[in-house]
């Protein structure tokens, strides 16, 4: 299964950032098959220090030609958006 881990852990450069999210969710959704992609980030109450987000997570799908249907806490550290093609 193909996956895509981008670790953002300094604040800054936001738009290069937002760029390489972009692209990376870009070139994935390509390969999204019919159950759909999640993407996840570590949730501000994590230990793991990030600055990557719902809304920047959610901005790059949308981008991307992606739509978003479902959000979770996938554990006590991180959430996911599951993201599909749109129709």
């Amino acid at each position: 299964m193909p996956s895509l881990r981008l670790i953002r852990r300094q604040a800054g450069e936001a738009e290069q950032r937002a760029a390489r999210l972009e692209r990376g969710i870009g070139s994935m959704a390509g390969l999204t098959a019919k159950g759909g992609m999640w993407i996840a980030w570590p949730k501000k109450t994590s230990a793991s220090a990030s600055d990557l987000t719902q809304p920047a997570v959610l901005e790059a799908g949308l981008a991307s030609g992606l739509v978003d249907y479902e959000v979770c806490a996938l554990d006590a550290d991180r959430s996911g958006l599951k993201f599909a093609r749109s129709k």
